[in-house]
């Protein structure tokens, strides 16, 4: 399975990967809480004109995309903001320093190979060469071990849909080599001695929000071959 992961550079892969959200998000899992335009079979929002959408496709078709939001390219959405109250961690940490990962889809035939987490290595490897420092995601019940095992920790109570799915906020501190360290995260070989912030950013978290981080259990097993069903 032959594939290069890449970013959105013409409208046409842009529309390309907004139709292909639509089919698996939709189509396939009936979200019908996520907003699309039905009548063109488009899940797109305002945010993609100006963000990151990475995408790998196979025999000329999309296998897999994820959306990456930083501050260097521009505001959050209001809505996704006040979702992971972002607010808050500006009032200490820079916008430019703060990214979103959200839209991970991967196609039925692949969910169980590797390329959900290739797609996750290489918003992580691409939000170091930013100088990303925080990147906040959000998943359901079933993702939040896997997310747990990269790194990524709880801060805020889930947040509950319309439909009555939980929706887990984490946040994850890209240079904190002590908790990769920690949860044995396949992104650790990827983070340079030079570039570990020691736990600082996670602890100036902790005191200015008086935040309770969860950590990961010994109930959490992850393997890079964990099977993806779900968004994340």
């Amino acid at each position: 399975m032959e594939h290069i992961i890449q970013t959105a550079k013409t409208e046409d892969e842009r529309e390309a990967i907004y139709r292909f959200r639509y089919r698996i998000y939709i189509e396939e899992m009936q979200k019908r809480h996520v907003r699309a335009d039905h009548e063109n079979k488009i899940l797109s929002d305002h945010a993609d004109s100006y963000t990151l959408l990475y995408y790998a496709a196979i025999n000329h078709e999309i296998a897999a995309t994820v959306r990456s939001q930083r501050g260097t390219e521009g505001l959050f959405l209001k809505e996704v903001s006040t979702f992971f109250e972002i607010d808050e961690f500006e009032t200490f940490f820079d916008h430019r320093k703060i990214a979103i990962v959200d839209r991970l889809i991967v196609d039925n035939p692949y969910r169980r190979g590797l390329l959900a987490h290739q797609m996750m290595l290489r918003t992580y490897t691409d939000g170091l060469q930013a100088g990303t420092k925080l990147c906040f995601i959000s998943c359901d019940d079933q993702l939040l071990p896997m997310y747990l095992r990269y790194g990524f920790r709880t801060y805020k109570e889930p947040s509950v849909l319309p439909t009555g799915e939980q929706r887990h906020r984490l946040l994850l501190f890209l240079c904190d080599k002590g908790h990769l360290q920690q949860v044995r995260s396949p992104f650790l070989p990827h983070l340079t001695e030079c570039m570990d912030d020691k736990g600082v950013n996670a602890a100036l978290a902790k005191e200015k929000l008086n935040l309770t981080l969860m950590e990961l259990s010994g109930q959490c097993r992850f393997t890079a071959k964990t099977k993806y069903n779900r968004k994340g």
